[in-house]
């Protein structure tokens, strides 16, 4: 599986950081701040997309494809299986 791009939604800067500080392979991450008005309109967009409600919401994508989203619903630490997903996928 070739990840390309990564989505981000978050309303709490802290899912942004923990993200950025971790050591992952080499992507293109897109980060939408539903505390901003463009990133609010993105981030609805793309959460409508896969029927997400709840922030933080991810997405791995392989080109157009999404490969795996990863719900604020289902989980209580969506970054942290983000980033175990990751580290997975480069080992």
């Amino acid at each position: 599986m070739e990840i390309t791009d990564i989505y981000l939604v978050y309303s709490d800067i802290n899912n942004k950081t923990r993200l950025e500080e971790a050591e992952t392979p080499p992507f293109f991450v897109h980060y939408y701040d539903m505390l901003t008005k463009e990133g609010r309109s993105k981030g609805y967009k793309l959460k409508s997309e896969f029927g997400a409600r709840k922030d933080p919401f991810a997405v791995v994508y392989n080109g157009e494809s999404p490969i795996k989203a990863y719900y604020s619903e289902d989980s209580n630490d969506v970054i942290g299986d983000l980033l175990n997903d990751l580290s997975d996928e480069s080992n």
